[in-house]
């Protein structure tokens, strides 16, 4: 087994970290946690973790290496470079021989120690080979982008460090640029003029030209310009993977980004990483990135991606390798830290997923209009389960489980039955469950030429790309022809549930449809009540969590 990628990094003592693991799966994986929880440390020391690919990789007449080694802004950087400047000697872990081991997935097992010299007051990490061996670190091309990347070109002042890079890449992989940052800000950049620029010892990026007059390299945005340099350093990887010879595609690649989401618009943060996911799976491209935006963490949550949640715990460390969407809000919401710490929630109990996203759509509604409910939102925690209305219900009113379980249940508004409330039982708005209602009110929408049906299209289409006439066309038969559905109502379920997460843009589009039901004035007595009933179950079920009833005063 040739895959040297790395599996598991155990932090015997290093800074923060104390006999702790940090497992790392394939692919794209986002790194999150609150400031000072060692996330940059992380990327630095997985690129310790290599040395940098040998000149000799390939053969005298192949320059990629070179040119993708001047066109990538940073590569295979050391743990020293986060720390210079220092005045004194850091030491991470005082009295500690073996700070980490590093085990790779073809089964080897590095360990690392400081080295000695404390020349220039710098530590540096490196093998703890035993004497007499001769060992060396694998192989490996990285490329690092780190927050030097976000200083704009028009505060760059030093005019005369300005420079261009004489390295290019080959036309394919310039064209691959330009249809990249095209799929994702619509600039269509001309490939002929795009040269590649050196800022200093800052940066490096593309220099071009548009076909909108008066946007350039030079005029665009901040964040325009981290896209094009994430997406170059991306394809320049690419460039990599394809030249690497038969005999050494075993060589990791991997791209670190530090901060990914500084500078980009969410829905830019959302499209990145599917194109980051793309790249893993046909060029085998890892790619290893810190954030703290709660969407694109979400994002990745839903879609089954790799996310490290480092938990500051005052003293130490812990990592949370599989946080869902409501872990990483309790996580990055939370009012203090200290309910954090003590990990205190409410349980909410659903039928499915479906019943979820309602469930999170009128969350979110509630959050953005209600300051209250936003301190209240950390402290309540949605199990990802499948479990019928009928078995909830027995679950809840059983009087042993009950006393054991202190959660509340919210049943799909088809489900409602006299006397569940004294159970912790309640239900959804709405009189059926969250798909049918999601289909009965986009033909409603479809139908109905209000103003605020309006916005809603347009919504649909930037978020979806679902516009009224892709509706008409594609989705309002499918949903007519379910209408028209006879049969059992387990059948009707599946299909109801098969449309509604058909693909990621009707999965968005329904999502949106539900969210303009809660917004429609004709349902605010319906979404209130809810509301009043969840406050209700809240205050009987939160002393039992020793979660304060303050936290949601009852004085609406």
């Amino acid at each position: 087994m040739n895959d040297s990628t790395i599996n598991k990094i155990h932090f015997n003592k290093y800074k923060r970290y104390d006999n702790q693991d940090v497992e790392f799966k394939p692919g794209v994986t986002a790194i999150a946690g609150t400031n000072g929880t060692c996330k940059s440390s992380l990327l630095h020391i997985i690129s310790n973790s290599y040395q940098e690919c040998k000149k000799d990789i390939f053969d005298s007449s192949n320059d990629a290496l070179k040119i993708i080694t001047s066109l990538l802004t940073s590569t295979n950087p050391k743990l020293e470079s986060l720390n210079r400047g220092d005045r004194e000697f850091n030491d991470p872990a005082p009295g500690t021989k073996t700070y980490y081991e590093v085990y790779y997935n073809d089964g080897t097992i590095t360990p690392f120690r400081k080295h000695n010299s404390k020349l220039n007051c710098r530590f540096r990490m490196i093998p703890n080979y035993k004497r007499g061996t001769h060992e060396s670190l694998k192989e490996a091309l990285i490329s690092y982008l780190g927050i030097n990347r976000l200083l704009p070109f028009s505060e760059f002042a030093e005019d005369d460090a300005l420079s261009l890079v004489k390295k290019q890449l080959p036309e394919q992989y310039k064209q691959e640029i330009a249809e990249l940052y095209n799929r994702l800000s619509g600039l269509d950049l001309t490939v002929k003029s795009m040269n590649s620029q050196k800022m200093g010892s800052i940066k490096k990026r593309l220099e071009f030209n548009t076909s909108k007059q008066g946007i350039d390299s030079n005029t665009i945005s901040a964040g325009e310009d981290n896209l094009l340099i994430i997406l170059t350093n991306l394809v320049c990887l690419h460039y990599f993977s394809d030249s690497l010879p038969e005999e050494k595609k075993f060589i990791p690649i991997y791209m670190l980004i530090d901060e990914l989401d500084a500078t980009l618009h969410p829905a830019y943060q959302t499209k990145l990483v599917n194109i980051f996911n793309d790249y893993f799976q046909n060029y085998k491209i890892n790619i290893i990135f810190t954030t703290h935006s709660i969407s694109l963490l979400e994002h990745m949550a839903n879609s089954k991606m790799n996310i490290i949640y480092i938990k500051d715990e005052i003293t130490s460390l812990n990592v949370d390798t599989a946080p869902d969407k409501y872990k990483i809000k309790q996580y990055l919401e939370s009012s203090t830290p200290r309910s954090i710490f003590k990990n205190r929630c409410i349980p909410i109990y659903s039928e499915d997923d479906e019943a979820r996203v309602f469930i999170d759509v009128l969350f979110n509604y509630k959050k953005n209009i209600d300051i209250k409910f936003s301190r209240v939102l950390p402290y309540f925690y949605l199990p990802k389960i499948k479990c019928g209305c009928e078995i909830l219900r027995q679950l809840f009113t059983d009087k042993i489980l009950r006393e054991s379980n202190r959660s509340i249940c919210i049943l799909d508004g088809d489900s409602k039955k006299e006397n569940d409330f004294q159970y912790s039982i309640m239900n959804l708005p709405g009189k059926v469950s969250p798909e049918t209602l999601a289909f009965e009110y986009a033909l409603s929408l479809y139908e109905n030429d209000l103003s605020f049906v309006n916005d809603f299209w347009t919504e649909a289409e930037d978020v979806s790309g679902i516009t009224k006439q892709v509706f008409q066309l594609d989705i309002k038969p499918e949903i007519e022809n379910f209408f028209k559905l006879e049969g059992r109502k387990g059948e009707r379920r599946e299909k109801a549930k098969y449309l509604f997460n058909k693909d990621e843009e009707y999965h968005s589009f329904f999502s949106l449809v539900l969210k303009a039901w809660i917004l429609d004035p004709a349902n605010t007595e319906q979404v209130d009540h809810f509301f009043d009933e969840l406050q209700k179950l809240f205050f009987k079920n939160c002393d039992y969590h020793s979660v304060s009833q303050n936290i949601w005063p009852n004085n609406r």
